[in-house]
């Protein structure tokens, strides 16, 4: 029973940093978008080949999870 005791703690342990570190990069990603769209609404310009930019095109991440197929989307 300790060995299984112990196991949860580290597992616990570790999905508590594996939250926290997700938690910091959407933050990151956030301000980073955030100031990137304030960029370009500020200069609202072609870019410097005077070709307009093409959007972004973003696709989920498939896998799978014992023969489940998961599909996650970033927000």
């Amino acid at each position: 029973m300790a060995v299984s005791t112990e196991l949860r703690t580290i597992l616990d342990t570790g999905d508590e940093k594996l939250r926290t570190l997700l938690a910091e990069l959407e933050q990151t990603v956030d301000s980073l978008l955030n100031r990137l769209s304030q960029d370009q609404l500020a200069q609202d310009s072609p870019s410097p080949d005077n070709k307009r930019r093409e959007p972004t095109k973003v696709e989920p991440i498939k896998t799978t999870v014992k023969g489940a197929e998961v599909v996650r989307v970033l927000p």
